[in-house]
């Protein structure tokens, strides 16, 4: 529609993969078009979960109706141990996130328990962003500035 050219959202209904794709890559690529769908302006594009239940059929599994949390308890499945869990709680809030990874869990360190907390509320002082190390600021020539919650 002239909506859509204008905000170019008809380029996101384009599907094509190199031949040689992984298939995990192909599930990355149907997993974030299903997140796409969630964007709240996007109110062109249909919130189906299309592309989702391609990648569960893949797998055996059954269809899902769309949710926002379907997508990102999907993605927590599909990507388990590839470190996009923290990035994908992130991008549905730093108030979401934080609610989610707060807590506190006793772990081994060199055959040693420690306990290890994670605050909510330093997640969100530093609205879930890493710390730079002070020698990339240093390299930069101060032009990188510490992230906020970190200074």
């Amino acid at each position: 529609t002239a909506a859509e050219r204008q905000h170019n959202l008809h380029r996101w209904h384009v599907l094509t993969f190199p031949e040689d794709l992984a298939v995990e890559d192909v599930a990355e690529k149907f997993a974030a078009l299903s997140e796409v769908t969630a964007v709240e302006y996007n109110t062109e594009l249909k919130q189906d979960a299309t592309y989702m239940n391609q990648v569960r059929k893949r797998a055996g599994l059954a269809d899902v109706t769309y949710s926002n949390e379907a997508v990102v308890a999907e993605r927590h499945r599909e990507f388990m141990g590839e470190g996009l869990r923290y990035w994908d709680l992130l991008r549905q809030g730093v108030d979401y996130a934080a609610s989610e990874i707060a807590g506190t869990w006793t772990v081994l360190s060199g055959n040693k328990e420690d306990v290890v907390t994670i605050s909510a509320d330093r997640i969100k002082a530093t609205k879930g962003l890493c710390r730079i190390p002070d020698n990339q600021i240093t390299l930069s020539g101060n032009v990188y500035t510490q992230n906020d919650g970190w200074k």
